[in-house]
């Protein structure tokens, strides 16, 4: 910026001070302006580089000046003349740039000036660096990057974006909303606009506009634009999201129709497996040996356990989990009525966590709750013993699942070994703990029973996203 250029302020509550120190300042061919704090405007500071006052205007007007200065965009120094070389602290403290000692020294206001106003230079050639810099960044973008005012109609546009949106070579700038945009698209952008003016709160919302090639898609993100403390336009970037939403719908429809043939599976597996178990009961009923009927009861249990997994799942809102709780629950329900138990005589209680697990976890589960309870309820209370199963559900510490079955019946035989064991529920229900579900699998046999699993969490990662 050439030196006659530069505008500077003189405030001195002294007639002939301000005439002398004016005087001084053309002679250095700088232009002097007397602006009144009462009256300018913040945009009215603009044309002066530097205000220089003395210590009767700076009491009066300083801190305005000082907001101004630290709440515009303009660049402008303050300097105040003092009496007193120890009040200068206080006011650099206050937010003036620098404070001069009376009376001035011609030499040393000379080289005062020229420096702030070298600075202020540097400042304004920063200034237009980035702003080219910024200019470049928003008009190589191929979003539309925008400023609106209230009304809707565009200050600034960047033209690769105008090119984008319109697919024409016009500029937008002066221009209402509505001339970019279809009527749907401009009601809800006047609306949003609206609601940034008064929140001054970014918002971000979707819209679609009919295009030569079809639909297309917009994300528009609106947010205030602050001068002197109010919201002076609203800033904008509109971005072409038609292929992510066509890809989205795309993957939505893949997701249903997955979604459709899981469930179908589900279903017809556990129709497969009802048919079993019918053909089990159909077959059984001409058995008169109570063995071979146990042995079938036992068998359809089973099949039951696996069939109610594929049902919870076919039921389920998340198709690659179930509730074990809930699962637990009902099974113990289906077992309670298959022994014909009576709850006077043997009472079962669960206390059992909502745990979320996949098919690969249930099944086993359910297959040792099931062999668990069978042998509970047909060996540890003979005759009319009375007693209480209880059955445990807890997530530990280490994501770790722990399943608990406890009765307080005649208990295990003395040095009972379960390797050896002749049982084949209870060689079911070590092999499953170690081999399905990667856990150990622990038991106490005196005075009762207990068995615990324990296995981790995560087995295998869900096959269907929620």
């Amino acid at each position: 910026m050439a030196q006659d250029l530069h505008t500077i302020a003189v405030l001195f509550s002294n007639s002939v001070d301000r005439k002398l120190l004016s005087d001084f300042i053309v002679s250095l061919g700088y232009r002097v302006r007397y602006p009144n704090p009462d009256l300018a405007k913040p945009d009215e500071w603009a044309e002066i580089s530097l205000v220089i006052m003395d210590e009767a205007v700076g009491r009066r007007h300083g801190k305005r000046l000082v907001e101004i200065k630290n709440h515009s965009e303009i660049f402008l120094a303050l300097l105040v003349a003092v009496q007193k070389k120890g009040a200068i602290a206080a006011w650099l403290k206050s937010g003036f740039d620098d404070a001069l000692q009376l009376p001035l020294a011609k030499g040393e206001l000379r080289r005062r000036l020229r420096t702030f106003l070298r600075i202020r230079e540097q400042a304004e050639q920063l200034a237009n660096d980035k702003e080219a810099v910024y200019r470049s960044l928003v008009e190589s973008s191929s979003d539309h990057i925008f400023l609106l005012n209230r009304e809707g109609i565009f200050l600034a546009s960047n033209k690769r974006g105008e090119k984008a949106l319109l697919n024409a070579d016009k500029t937008l700038i002066g221009s209402s909303l509505r001339t970019a945009y279809c009527p749907e698209a401009a009601n809800l952008i006047y609306d949003q606009i609206e609601k940034v003016f008064e929140s001054r709160r970014p918002a971000t919302f979707e819209h679609s506009m009919q295009g030569v090639d079809g639909t297309r898609y917009y994300q528009v993100t609106l947010f205030p634009v602050v001068r002197d403390r109010s919201v002076w336009a609203i800033g904008g970037i509109s971005r072409d999201v038609t292929r992510l939403k066509v890809a989205e719908d795309q993957i939505k429809a893949s997701l249903k129709e997955k979604e459709v043939l899981l469930r179908e599976l589900y279903h017809r597996t556990k129709n497969n497996m009802q048919v079993i178990i019918a053909l089990l009961h159909l077959q059984s009923s001409n058995i008169k040996d109570k063995g071979t009927i146990d042995l079938f009861r036992e068998t359809e249990n089973r099949i039951k356990s696996m069939a109610m997994v594929h049902e919870k799942l076919y039921q389920a809102k998340n198709l690659s989990s179930i509730d074990l709780g809930e699962y637990i629950r009902d099974l113990l329900h289906l077992l309670s009525g298959s022994y014909r138990i009576r709850p006077e005589v043997v009472a079962v209680s669960a206390d059992l966590d909502r745990i979320f697990v996949t098919i690969d976890t249930a099944i086993p589960c359910g297959l040792i709750i099931n062999e668990l309870i069978s042998n509970c309820l047909k060996y540890a209370f003979p005759g009319n013993m009375r007693g209480e199963v209880r059955v445990g559900l807890t997530r530990k510490e280490g994501s770790v699942i722990e399943i608990m079955v406890k009765d307080n019946g005649v208990g295990l035989p003395q040095n009972f070994d379960i390797d050896k064991s002749k049982s084949l529920g209870l060689r079911t229900v070590k092999n499953l703990t170690k081999y399905q579900l990667k856990g150990e699998l622990s038991f106490t046999g005196h005075k009762g029973t207990e068995f615990r699993i324990r296995f981790p969490e995560h087995l295998r990662e869900a096959r269907v996203w929620p």
